[in-house]
């Protein structure tokens, strides 16, 4: 049968299609795959800079600037001991570090960079003689002697290879001035591997997808002419997957793929690293490496959540190897799928272990030796050096000098293994129990503080010649530093013969050892002890500076964090503070409102009559308007700008007053519980304003426990020291009467409460709450010279604490209030002083309805002026504490030097500041707060003028 040509062209066009589709989906895979390896890559590369940095930093710190100082800066500084500590110093840094290739310190002469001292022994090939001229130096390192900056560069070439260098300037603290540059080396090619296989499973990943997509490509082209090809196509897929599996067990980081059902593969690495084979690892869910399932749990919730917010994941977990033994793992993670990372993940897995053993042994040492300055009790010499350390030392020792070499804790229990001992003490005199008693006495005693120099004497075991000298610091004796082991002619051999008889060791096995120890004459150990004493002064005096050092980075740390909440507190202040202002001046603006609108809501009352709808109208006006005063006294008592008239109280007293009103306000399916403290201390409160706060934090915890729980009210006498303050920076040093009001309701997140005394804010319903509950307390608490902590949790409940200043006077009982009976009104006159005209014209005509002459003033110096002009027919001055050109307080000065019997009246609508208000208090004078109603008014008139005639005066 002849071929359908066109059906053969469109065949050709849909294949040309499909392949055209497979290589934008590849093209953007790879693109997606390079944009993310190198994202990796950048981020690790950034990652060990700064790591690289701060060992620079931290060996620059215990640098000497002193011996720097003293360089030549050329080849005299060979012979120079300042030069020969320094190298000594770099040299052991170098030893110790094994990622480090080079250290060396850089100096200034003219204008050519020199090397002073690097770390490198003088018969390397890289070492270089002091003074040598630095030809090959980047101009980013010269630039640091003028930046003062700290660098990190590279990869640069020279002579020496290919590296990244950090670079840390040494600065004298007086002057300022760069004194040498500081500089660590690291080999640019292995720095480069590390960073290259943190990539990796980038890389790996989008090779994965993109033989994912290959492979759904080759198996979506089945036809009928397509099914020899499909078998090869196959055989092409297997060979790839088998390629990809390949390079990943080749590589140096264990790499393993999980999925759903499990562990698909692991690399040689991953299994050498656990001890289990490949086919341990297959099927199994990643659960068995973990050493608890909660270890497992945290792992998997990490790793998720960092893939959901970037893609990939680092998470540092603890795995148990097939031995049983522990290790330390950082897990790099990267999806399949980024939407559903449970399709496949392909993670590496670096063995951290020694990494973090050694980062604990620092932060031990660093925890010793930032304790208090004056206390070194609990200093160890493990806390200021690493112990192989002084064990190298010791043995270079021994083997220079030819002398036996030991530190040990100042009873003389060993720190360091022997160095260079003699048969005759290791294997003969310290393996009896006897000998190894008397030689640890003799350690002890051989090393005790002397700081003239070093002890020199005969051993107490077989009388050979010891030396010992201290190491201490602080005052702390930390450790001896031992040697000996040698004798001279003089000593008497068969007298040393009879110590073996006496510690049960074999005499010709004493003897043959004996003549094994190295002689020395008394003038030439007595040198070589001397070199001990220096030795051990200089270790003194590095473990000294190790302490300050430490200490001064700690509390330099510590002072940034107190630095850094006191800001935090400063903002929350100033902000507390300004929502004060504004929260005040709209209520002393609407007071004056609320006066005019409540005192003619009443003039209108009394004129509609007793029944009828209008007065039905009237009635609700007046309650919404005092409503709204309510709300101006909330606003007032936030912004401290309410006048208080404090008076001296017992709070246990107060409490028990309310109960019976707290206990109706919460309802029977709340248990409340009072515990007051024995000889509780008075304290100087508004008693309304704490009674306040008292209530508005029982309806607080009321609504928390809808369902019913147990309020708890206790008091106790609390005195807030230094320390304290220290470690709770909202509290200030005092005596303090502390009220405690605890629920066991729903509690507080972390976020609530930092705002829960904001003005307005609320988790209540709409509807339900003001907001300014809390604020309240705020302001009433910070107004009385208090302080208040919440302390909550989710589920847990809450518990808020007022600190209230105490006194040492006697307290006033609580009285029942006084009769609130007055009479209609008077005949007498009363000037008004009051700026706001509304509010003027309102009090005069409340005044005269009740009888009263009234003299009107519209400021201070215009009330002096009527007062002039009216001396004698005046018998009250009604003042408003602030007024524009003289203050309430003002006016009452000039009449009273005219009429020292005069009596005066203040009404206030908030306390603008101390100055201008707390007078009214501070001397008994009365007054009355707006918004007022027309009996309040009257009644408070009505008592100065009584108490004005009562006393004739």
């Amino acid at each position: 049968m002849p071929r359908n040509p066109e059906a053969g062209h469109v065949g050709q066009r849909m294949r040309a299609w499909n392949l055209f589709g497979l290589a934008l989906a590849l093209a953007l895979i790879a693109g997606l795959g390079g944009l993310l390896t190198h994202h990796s890559y950048v981020r690790e590369d950034a990652s060990q800079r700064a790591a690289l940095l701060t060992q620079t930093r931290m060996l620059a710190q215990v640098l000497n600037a002193g011996r720097i100082a003293s360089l030549h800066m050329d080849i005299r500084d060979l012979d120079l001991p300042d030069y020969l500590r320094l190298k000594e110093q770099l040299s052991l840094a170098r030893s110790t570090n094994p990622t480090c290739r080079f250290l060396y310190l850089l100096g200034k002469r003219g204008t050519d960079v020199v090397i002073l001292v690097d770390s490198e022994p003088p018969e390397s090939k890289d070492y270089s003689p002091p003074g040598q001229v630095f030809t090959e130096v980047p101009d980013s390192i010269r630039a640091v002697f003028d930046t003062k900056k700290e660098i990190v560069v590279g990869p640069v070439r020279d002579r020496w290879g290919l590296w990244i260098s950090a670079v840390v300037p040494i600065v004298v603290p007086e002057s300022g001035e760069v004194l040498a540059l500081f500089g660590m080396d690291m080999n640019a090619k292995e720095w480069q591997t590390h960073i290259s296989a943190h990539a990796a499973p980038s890389a790996l990943a989008s090779l994965l997808l993109a033989s994912i997509i290959i492979s759904f490509f080759i198996h979506s082209r089945r036809s009928a002419q397509a099914i020899e090809s499909l078998a090869a196509s196959r055989a092409a897929l297997a060979a790839s997957e088998e390629k990809t599996l390949s390079v990943l067990r080749v590589a140096p980081v264990g790499i393993g793929v999980y999925t759903r059902g499990g562990i698909i593969d692991a690399n040689d690495a991953l299994c050498a690293m656990t001890g289990y084979t490949r086919d341990e690892f297959v099927n199994q869910s990643a659960r068995f490496l973990y050493v608890s399932d909660e270890e497992y749990k945290r792992v998997e919730r990490e790793g998720a959540r960092q893939m959901d917010e970037h893609g990939t994941s680092t998470v540092e977990a603890h795995w148990k190897r097939k031995n049983g033994t522990t290790m330390e793992v950082v897990l790099n993670a990267t999806p399949l799928d980024r939407h559903d990372w449970y399709k496949g993940v392909t993670f590496t897995a670096i063995d951290i272990t020694e990494r973090k053993r050694v980062q604990r042994g620092l932060q031990e040492r660093v925890v010793a030796l930032t304790q208090p300055g004056d206390d070194t009790t609990s200093l160890q010499l493990s806390d200021l050096f690493n112990l192989q350390d002084l064990q190298r030392i010791s043995d270079a020792f021994g083997a220079a000098t030819g002398v036996a070499s030991l530190i040990t804790e100042p009873d003389g229990t060993p720190l360091t293994q022997p160095s260079n001992f003699c048969h005759l003490c290791k294997n003969i005199i310290r393996t009896t129990e006897k000998g190894l008693a008397n030689c640890k006495l003799s350690d002890a005693l051989i090393g005790r503080v002397n700081p003239t120099g070093p002890t020199v004497q005969r051993c107490l075991s077989v009388g050979l010649s010891n030396a010992g000298a201290s190491i201490s610091v602080g005052g702390k004796h930390l450790a001896n530093w031992l040697i000996g082991q040698t004798r001279d002619e003089s000593v008497d051999e068969q007298k040393l013969l009879l110590y073996a008889d006496e510690i049960g060791a074999d005499r010709e096995e004493f003897r043959e050892a004996l003549a094994e120890v190295p002689t020395m004459s008394s003038e030439r150990f007595q040198k070589v002890a001397d070199v001990l004493f220096l030795f051990a002064h200089e270790l003194s005096l590095k473990a000294y500076q190790n302490v300050q050092q430490a200490r001064f980075i700690t509390e330099r740390e510590r002072a940034a964090v107190e630095k850094e909440k006191l800001e935090a507190q400063l903002r929350q202040a100033q902000k507390m503070e300004a929502v004060g202002q504004l929260a005040g001046g709209i209520a002393h603006d609407f007071n004056n409102l609320l006066q005019v609108i409540l005192g003619h809501l009443e003039f209108a009352r009394s004129a509609a009559g007793a029944e009828g709808r209008s007065t039905e109208g009237l009635v609700e006006a007046s309650e919404a308007a005092a409503r709204a005063a309510d709300l101006t006294k909330q606003l007032l008592a936030f912004s401290r700008r309410q006048l208080i008239q404090p008076v001296d109280l017992d709070l246990n007293e107060l409490i028990r007053g309310l109960l019976n009103m707290v206990r109706r306000c919460i309802g029977e399916h709340i248990e409340l519980c009072f515990t007051p403290c024995k000889l509780l201390k008075a304290v100087h409160v508004d008693r309304g304003q704490i009674e306040q706060v008292l209530m508005n934090l029982c309806v607080n915890a009321r609504d928390a426990m809808p369902h019913g729980g147990k309020l708890t009210i206790t008091t106790e006498n609390v005195v807030l020291d230094a320390e304290f303050c220290r470690e709770h920076l909202w509290a200030q040093e005092g005596n303090y009467v502390q009220l405690t009001v605890a629920d066991t309701g729903y509690g507080m997140d972390e976020e609530t409460r930092a705002q829960i005394f904001e003005p307005f804010f609320t988790t209540k319903e709409v509807g339900k709450g003001t907001g300014l509950g809390l604020a309240t307390i705020y302001g009433i608490v910070k107004q009385h010279e208090g302080l208040i902590q919440v302390s909550s949790l989710p589920g847990e409940g809450a518990a808020f604490s007022v600190y209230i200043p105490s006194i040492e006077r006697e307290t006033e009982s609580l009285d029942a209030p006084a009769s609130t009976e007055v009479s209609a009104g008077g005949h007498e006159t009363i000037l008004v002083a009051e700026d706001e005209e509304a509010v003027r014209t309102l009090v005069a005509r409340m005044l005269e309805s009740a009888g009263y002459s009234v003299l009107v003033a519209s400021d201070g110096e215009e009330a002096i002026r009527v007062f002039d002009e009216h001396n004698g027919s005046i018998d009250l001055a009604l003042l408003d504490v602030i007024m524009p050109r003289m203050s309430g307080r003002d006016v009452m000065e000039r009449i009273r030097s005219q009429r020292p019997t005069m009596h005066f009246l203040f009404s206030s609508g908030y306390s603008e500041n101390a100055i201008a208000t707390d007078f009214v208090v501070e001397k008994g004078l009365h007054v009355i707060m707006k918004p007022y109603r027309k009996a309040d008014l009257l009644r408070a008139v009505r008592e100065v003028l009584d108490a004005f005639s009562e006393t004739g005066t």
